[in-house]
């Protein structure tokens, strides 16, 4: 094989191995592993769904997958005849088994309006098929711009009511998101290179749609916020949502604490100056009971993770409340609400756990450095093209003739056994080497020339020319 193609291999091999991370293809799957690809586009965090059973389905893209979002807030899974920018889905070609009564739901952005009714919906063929009614929103109400567009609804992964049974196995599962917030992996199975198993940051309870209820304060520096409603995990969120007089009040600790001061519109991520470097600001920590949630300056910071000195930051925080509209609204259920959002969950790994009768939200330390098994096996094979790369190169130049380079008329006989000392006297061994004389000569490498010119003693005006193998 050409050394070129074989070297473009391996390059392309070495980006396979430290671009897994990234996982911007539209190609949707219908997992059979347990690991289901989360993708991301210009409108966000998405899965993929099938709307009907693919037999063929081995993680590859299928015939009936749809783009769905991941609700980690309800057990509620939306699907859309009419409500907002949502994809429609049609009655006419999947199943939509409609319940007679008329129900409504609210979701953080937008109230519904609709029928339960009976859907297939598979996210993981061997852990995750919808086995409780699917609420068909027919209506719905919102205030939030442009949300659901280009996504065909919303998979309910809480554990209420019938919901449970959505899961083949055990209701547990792990979201690790990208640090570069490029996509990530929803895991219904124990992968710990994925987090730093070792060390847990909190375990906190939650209701059966993954809400905590929160009763305590909020830490900034030397100073604390009282806070008492719940708390929120929404991986599609764009900000960490607060309500107007908690972000009031952490602005005003953080100015006090840290001299970072926001000077303009403070309602959505509002530019601050400060004259420092990010690592040095406070965490800030949601305490509720014995229960502490770190959010580090790399997660209420856009940009956090920057190593320089800088003179101005962007908080992440948004002001949420039922009175607002476009990225600050939610539904009056959610108006005493802390949402944390995705570069939260990229900084941790959380995992949903209703296995027991309370269920709980671990974090970890999400892993972003070090490799999954997949990649080590990437990375093994890339060192084994490398090394029969250089075995290649190396054993061509040895085979390859040198080039004699002479005017003699008659070409001498060659030997390989010739030895030239530094003094150009000359040592062989039996058989002798024959030679003519010539004027001159001079051995041409395969990549330079080298220039010899041989005075021999006892023999004026010859040299010696000759190959070595």
């Amino acid at each position: 094989m050409n050394k070129n193609l074989i070297l473009i291999l391996a390059l392309v091999s070495l980006s396979s191995v430290f671009g897994l991370e990234k996982t911007n293809s539209t190609k949707l799957q219908g997992s059979t592993t347990g690991r289901v690809t989360i993708y991301k586009d210009s409108y966000g965090f998405y899965v993929g769904g099938d709307f009907s059973y693919d037999y063929s389905a081995n993680d590859r893209l299928g015939p009936y997958s749809y783009k769905m979002m991941l609700g980690l807030y309800t057990s509620n899974t939306l699907l859309s005849t009419r409500c907002i920018n949502f994809d429609y889905y049609d009655c006419r070609y999947w199943d939509c088994n409609k319940r007679f009564q008329q129900y409504s739901v609210d979701y953080p952005y937008f109230s519904a309006i609709g029928r339960y009714a009976g859907a297939d919906l598979y996210l993981d063929y061997a852990y995750w098929d919808l086995k409780a009614d699917a609420f068909l929103a027919e209506s719905c109400n919102s205030n939030y711009e442009y949300y659901g567009q280009f996504r065909s609804g919303i998979l309910g992964m809480g554990t209420e009511g019938d919901a449970w049974n959505n899961f083949v196995y055990y209701p547990k599962f792990g979201i690790y998101l990208n640090k570069d917030l490029s996509g990530g992996k929803l895991l219904f199975d124990q992968d710990t290179s994925y987090y730093n198993s070792s060390f847990a940051v909190t375990t906190i309870y939650a209701d059966n749609n993954w809400k905590v209820k929160l009763n305590g304060y909020i830490k900034v520096g030397y100073n604390n916020v009282p806070f008492t409603g719940k708390l929120v995990f929404d991986m599609h969120a764009d900000a960490i949502g607060l309500p107007y007089a908690t972000n009031t009040a952490i602005l005003s600790y953080l100015e006090t604490y840290s001299y970072v001061y926001c000077r303009w519109d403070t309602s959505y991520q509002p530019m601050c100056d400060y004259n420092g470097y990010i690592s040095d600001l406070p965490d800030i920590v949601i305490v509720n009971g014995t229960n502490q949630i770190p959010i580090p300056p790399q997660v209420y910071v856009v940009d956090g993770y920057r190593k320089d000195y800088v003179s101005m930051i962007t908080l992440n925080f948004k002001v949420i409340g039922s009175t607002y509209t476009k990225k600050n609204y939610v539904t009056n259920d959610y108006n005493d609400a802390i949402i944390l959002d995705s570069r939260f969950m990229s900084y941790y790994y959380t995992v949903f756990d209703s296995t027991y009768s309370i269920p709980t939200i671990t974090l970890y330390f999400a892993n972003h450095n070090s490799m999954t098994g997949l990649q080590v096996l990437f990375l093994l094979i890339f060192v084994g093209i490398i090394i029969a790369v250089v075995c290649c190169v190396k054993a061509a130049k040895r085979r390859r003739p040198t080039t004699i380079v002479t005017n003699a008329v008659v070409a001498p006989v060659i030997y390989p056994n010739v030895v030239i000392n530094q003094d150009h006297t000359q040592q062989f061994y039996s058989p002798p080497v024959q030679y003519t004389q010539q004027p001159y000569a001079y051995v041409q490498e395969p990549q330079h020339q080298q220039y010899q010119q041989y005075q021999q003693p006892g023999y004026p005006q010859q040299g010696y020319s000759y190959q070595q193998q």
